[in-house]
Parts: C-alpha cells; sequence; structure tokens
C-alpha cells in the first residue's frame, strides 16, 4: 500500500526544468524535425506539426520526443504542448522537462492552464513582442499533489498522450498517401474501380 502523504506548497520550478541544449546552425541536419511558434496551435497540447529542418538560419534548442514546448514570445496566444518527435526549435520556444516523472502528467496540465497563461502573460516585457522567461515562469507558486494522486493522475495522462500520438501519426502516414495519389488521380495517370 502506498503511503498518503499531504499535498505541499511550492513552486514550478520545484517540478519542472528549463532544458537550454542550444545547437549551432551548421549542426543542423537537413532531415531533423523541426518546430517553430508556427506549428504549435493555441490551447492544444498535442503538436501535430512539424517540418524538416531544411532552411534553418539561425540557433536553435534541441527537444526531445516527449519534452513539453512552450512559446515564450506572445504567451497569451497560449502555444504549448507535447513533443511527438525529436529535433530543434526556434529559441522563442521554452523546452520543458518534469524533474521526476510522476510530474509531468501535472506540470503539463499547469503549464497549458488559462490560469498560468494569464500569470506569464502579465509579466511578459516588451510591448510589441512581448516574452516570458524561465526565470520568471519557475517562480509561479503551485500545491504539489500527493505522490498517489501525482502517480495516477500521470499514468491516466501519459495513456492519452500515447493516443494522441498514435491519431498524428495515422493523420500523416493518411495525408503523405493522399497527396502522393491525387495528382496521378488528377492527371488520369491512376483510376479508381466503379
Amino acid at each position: 500500500m502506498r503511503s498518503v502523504i499531504f499535498p505541499k506548497a511550492g513552486k514550478l520550478g520545484d517540478i519542472g526544468k528549463n532544458i537550454r541544449e542550444g545547437v549551432k546552425e551548421s549542426d543542423v541536419r537537413p532531415d531533423m524535425s523541426y518546430i517553430g511558434l508556427e506549428h504549435i496551435p493555441r490551447k492544444q497540447i498535442a503538436l501535430d506539426t512539424w517540418e524538416q529542418a531544411l532552411d534553418v538560419a539561425s540557433n536553435k534548442f534541441w527537444f526531445n520526443k516527449g519534452n513539453i514546448l512552450f512559446g515564450k514570445l506572445r504567451p497569451y496566444f497560449h502555444k504549448v504542448g507535447v513533443a511527438f518527435t525529436s529535433g530543434v526549435c526556434s529559441t522563442d520556444i521554452l523546452v520543458i522537462d518534469s524533474k521526476q516523472e510522476t510530474y509531468f502528467g501535472f506540470l503539463l496540465m499547469l503549464l497549458s492552464s488559462e490560469q498560468f497563461i494569464y500569470y506569464v502573460s502579465l509579466a511578459s516585457e516588451g510591448t510589441r513582442m512581448p516574452r516570458t522567461s524561465w526565470e520568471y515562469m519557475k517562480d509561479y507558486l503551485v500545491v504539489i499533489p500527493t505522490s498517489l494522486v501525482l502517480e495516477d493522475f500521470n499514468e491516466l495522462l501519459k495513456l492519452l498522450i500515447k493516443k494522441m500520438e498514435i491519431n498524428i501519426s495515422q493523420v500523416q502516414t493518411l495525408t503523405k498517401t493522399r497527396d502522393a495519389l491525387l495528382p496521378k488521380l488528377m492527371s488520369g495517370q491512376l483510376r479508381v474501380k466503379e
């Protein structure tokens, strides 16, 4: 039987960390996955779009599959999600990971919550292109649930994220098939039996 410990007060920095592993433009291979702010949908935790790093023209950050990517430029756009591939991303994106595996689900939901987006938006620096920073984000006050709640919630969320990943993979396969077949159908090279 797992012991029950009471929730405790803490900060975002107690459960998450910002990974700042830079990569030079010269180290980026064209076949790598690239995620820019334009690939992160608003208010959707599943990052279903990315492209190849063919035209990367500046330094980037490495990210790994399963990392949380947080758009720090204009944070009110609410661009937060889980990466389903590894690769490089824009430096306007914070790469975040949980300090313990059991914190992952709670951390993801916290970072994508309306309250947290409001918090970071209020303190963003810059008028035309406001940005938030990990230094500010990590001080966000949280109530850290018990280990029992964290484990159960994380297990449930990981199952949902795995289903999202499978669905995204199927959609990408169907899209590639459509893109390959459609020109042949339109030109008459391929016919559909009636």
